[in-house]
């Protein structure tokens, strides 16, 4: 650990503990000179006879070992050292590879370069090491726009850190309030993080670009504007704000592979920022918290192969969210509440069993907590009720699957829409 503090004029740092500026980067040997392949490493004290795992056990013929192992071209030595050694720390190849396929698909005006990336082990991980950077415990703040993902208060609660919420505008697409979230940003300084959902979970709608820009630009508040675009593949409409790093320094965008990519189970995430806080967060951030497993299932999505059945899939996803939403809208006393950004629907449960036997048109938590438990103990099928959060009263958010699954979803609900309302 160093004890002089950084000298950097960027804006980024100004929001960043010092305690957490005085850090140094994790070093060895390895990591600043390279790996090269067969080099005797006798660095980090790890096994040199490699896993005790006998070919013939059942965990080789694993799928979820099987295919990690199988991106190694079958050489032996380097599935050896995959498992035996401790991961790459600096992850160059696997950022460059992201870097390609933001900046090609992005269009950025200043295209990303592996400088802007911190990858960490999937988002929450992220988020996490965001909040222990730029806050400190028992005076800061965080600010968040609800309904929205739960890991920023409790990442927040966690570390001590109080969270300011200032609602979406549940009767405009969830948008949000920016007159009064400026306002609060404004009054109190010890707010050091704005969390954005963009597309919103469980919303389904995204956030324009120019309204996250009026939050950076603004002439008063000087904190870290966080940016959660987990969900930004599967959107039609919304655009990500990944080109704006370089020309807003108080900018980070989080992205994962666990979504559109398919790959939840590998944990990867990235952290995308100026090129100085990233340098804070690579410091901060645990040095092997991604394994080599992880990284080389992570590169291989990035080929241009694999990123050519991301685009068949993805459309795949995106015609079925539809298929879905206008399915589901069709059942009597259900309502789409969300929006179409996402790979998921949220929607309403109204209220049923009316005197007159026409649906009220009111959303209904009893309603839409039956029908989560009959779908689950009825039908094998789960979703999640949203109903207690924020401007979400009734509502049940699903995941789009496959085609069949969808039809099965569907008609499950139909069915049982029925008997609520027969029931009540």
């Amino acid at each position: 650990m160093g004890s002089t503090k950084r000298v950097c004029d960027c804006d980024c740092i100004r929001m960043i503990r010092p305690n957490i500026l005085s850090l140094d980067k994790f070093r060895t040997e390895r990591s600043e000179t390279g790996h090269v392949p067969h080099t005797f490493l006798a660095d980090l004290n790890e096994n040199a006879m490699g896993p005790s795992l006998a070919p013939e056990s059942m965990l080789w013929a694993c799928q979820e070992v099987a295919m990690p192992t199988a991106l190694f071209a079958n050489d032996p030595w380097q599935e050896r050292e995959a498992f035996s050694r401790y991961p790459d720390l600096n992850h160059v190849e696997l950022k460059q590879a992201f870097c390609d396929f933001r900046n090609q698909r992005n269009g950025a005006l200043e295209p990303l370069e592996p400088s802007n990336i911190c990858v960490s082990s999937g988002l929450d991980d992220m988020i996490d090491l965001i909040v222990r950077c730029m806050c400190r415990p028992g005076q800061d703040r965080i600010l968040i726009c609800p309904p929205v993902y739960h890991m920023y208060q409790t990442s927040a609660t966690i570390n001590d850190i109080e969270t300011v919420a200032i609602p979406l505008d549940s009767h405009n697409r969830f948008q949000l309030r920016l007159p009064e979230i400026q306002k609060t940003l404004r009054s109190d300084p010890s707010i050091k993080i704005c969390f954005v959902c963009n597309p919103g979970n469980p919303t389904g709608f995204g956030i324009p670009v120019r309204d996250i820009q009026t939050l950076l630009d603004d002439p008063v508040w000087q904190g870290i504007l966080v940016v959660d675009e987990a969900y930004i593949d599967f959107a039609s409409t919304t655009q990500s704000v990944i080109g704006l790093v370089n020309r807003y320094p108080r900018l980070v965008v989080l992205q994962t592979l666990s979504k559109a990519f398919g790959l939840a189970s590998i944990r990867v995430g990235f952290g995308v920022a100026c090129a100085h806080l990233c340098a804070v967060l690579n410091n901060v951030k645990k040095p092997y918290s991604v394994s080599s497993q992880s990284i080389a299932v992570a590169k291989a999505a990035l080929t241009e192969q694999s990123l050519a059945l991301l685009r068949v899939k993805l459309r795949s996803i995106c015609e079925e969210r539809t298929r879905l939403a206008r399915a589901l809208g069709r059942i009597r006393g259900i309502a789409i509440r969300g929006g179409m950004d996402t790979n998921f629907v949220l929607f309403e449960v109204c209220r049923l069993g009316s005197a007159s036997g026409e649906v009220s048109g009111r959303p209904c938590n009893v309603s839409a907590a039956g029908l989560v438990s009959l779908l689950r103990e009825s039908a094998g099928i789960l979703v999640r009720f949203k109903g207690m959060e924020y401007g979400c009263e009734g509502c049940v958010r699903v995941s789009v699957g496959n085609g069949e699954e969808n039809e099965r979803f569907v008609e499950q609900v139909r069915l049982l829409m029925q008997f609520l309302e027969r029931a009540m």
